[in-house]
């Protein structure tokens, strides 16, 4: 785990983003939250906080509205529940507001579907929950609809989603399932990336109860164990260490 750590507080001191939010930006502001959640390091808190501060105003106001920002606005909602600064609130009713005028398209799904529920739990009692489940059942009847991207999306949705709103969130939970099977079914990526969306999927979907553990436990262990023996270098894309620990939170977690 030393090795670990010493490459993630080298990668994070020497990212600072590019022009406007990117979705590198949203991979690496959610690794490193859902990575405080898991391990409790103060500085990765730290850094999430800080490069949201350097971005948002005072007042809330975002100068970004598209995919991207939305995906990096996920992580407005562990700042306010982490410091209780209304500014995060007002940060993510902007971007909630103007959600409409963006294309809805497939691709868009883990960038955008994951806040709306999450704004939609918190906020508004479900009253998006159809529409979310909507737009994830049309995506799945796609090639590759319950793949990749689209998994990952929809194991954070169900996590968001209330279980009280069961008739949506079932939607949800059996595109995961058929996802999972075919994720089970797959050889390990040979990239970290795809490496670390299939540990991350299954041990995500162990931790919340949707995937049996007898069968899926292990293999999302393995997938783990093979994205750390192949470690990324500090030269390796902001995307692919955001998902490496993402993965790394789950299996710290299981």
């Amino acid at each position: 785990m030393d090795r670990i750590r010493t490459f993630i507080d080298q990668y994070k001191a020497q990212y600072s983003g590019g022009d406007g939010w990117t979705f590198e930006d949203s991979c690496m502001l959610k690794g490193l939250a859902d990575l405080y959640r898991a391990a409790g390091d103060p500085s990765d808190r730290r850094w999430v906080l800080d490069f949201l501060a350097r971005r948002v105003q005072a007042d809330g106001a975002v100068t970004a509205r598209d995919p991207a920002a939305v995906s990096c606005g996920k992580a407005f909602f562990f700042a306010l529940d982490e410091t209780g600064d209304q500014r995060w609130r007002k940060a993510a009713d902007e971007l909630h507001a103007h959600l409409s005028a963006l294309p809805d398209e497939p691709e868009d799904l883990y960038p955008v579907e994951p806040f709306r529920t999450e704004y939609d739990s918190r906020w508004l009692s479900g009253l998006e929950a159809a529409g979310i489940a909507k737009r994830f059942a049309r995506a799945g009847q796609q090639p590759g609809g319950t793949e990749g991207w689209c998994l990952l999306a929809l194991v954070d949705c169900i996590e968001a989603m209330p279980e009280q709103l069961y008739e949506h969130r079932r939607v949800l939970m059996d595109l995961f399932l058929t996802g999972a099977r075919k994720l089970l079914a797959s050889e390990n990526g040979p990239d970290t990336a795809s490496r670390a969306m299939k540990a991350y999927a299954l041990l995500k979907g162990v931790r919340l109860g949707l995937l049996d553990p007898e069968r899926y436990l292990a293999p999302g262990l393995a997938a783990y164990r093979e994205l750390e023996a192949h470690l990324p270098g500090m030269e390796a894309d902001a995307q692919t260490v955001g998902l490496f620990m993402m993965a790394l939170s789950e299996q710290l977690r299981s």
